[in-house]
Formats: C-alpha cells, structure tokens, sequence
C-alpha cells in the first residue's frame, strides 16, 4: 500500500525559481500602470457625460425658446389675419402707410457731430 505525500510547508519566496519571481514583478508593474490609466478613463467619462449634460440643456433651453417665439409668431398673424384695427396700425407703424387724407410728419434726424463724422 502506498501513502500520500504529505505537503510540506510552501517555500519560501527566495526559495521560487527565478521566472516566477519577474512574473510576479510583470503584474505588480502592470497593476501600478493600468490603476491609474483605467481611473484616468473613468474621470473622462465623467467628464464626457456632464459636458453632454450641459450641450442637452442648453439645446434644450433653445428649443424651448424657439417654441415660445413660434407660439408668438402665430399669435400676431393670427391677430393680424383676425383683427382689421391691429393690422392698419402694424402697417402704419412699420412701412409707413398713412390712410387717405393723412399726411406723415417725420422728424428731420438729429444733426451729427464732429465725433459722430469720424477722421474725413
């Protein structure tokens, strides 16, 4: 009958043969490399994201404001389209148009001044 080997105690490590000894020197290197490289990743992912978070905002505000000024859009064509008193005084305000027998009065634009002439 045979017995079992009995283990004996590990050896110690100047006991390891010399290929063991750079393997674990190898992984020891790589872990002090891709530690810091993989939280570099992680910090400019994090940065990534609350840039994205910024630019989604901001697009978003813009939108928003593009779709009040459209609702107000429709509002004043509405009203121009619906109210004869609101389009004559639009159409007088801004292109000038006086009804018949008006006569439109402008005043004479303020005179410039030597500043306002520049280096002639």
């Amino acid at each position: 009958m045979r017995t079992a080997k009995q283990p004996g105690p590990p050896p110690s490590p100047s006991a390891q043969p010399g290929w063991v000894k750079i393997a674990f020197a190898v992984e020891f290197l790589m872990i002090l490399v891709l530690v810091p490289l993989l939280l570099d990743q992680a910090a400019d992912a994090r940065g990534d994201l609350a840039a994205k978070q910024r630019e989604f905002k901001e697009k978003s505000d813009a939108v928003a404001s593009l779709r009040r000024e459209n609702e107000n859009t429709v509002e004043f064509l509405t009203k121009f389209q619906n109210d004869a008193e609101f389009r004559d005084r639009v159409v007088r305000q801004h292109l000038g148009y006086a009804a018949p027998g008006e006569i439109i009065i402008r005043p004479d634009p303020p005179p410039r001044t030597d500043s306002a002439q520049g280096a002639k």
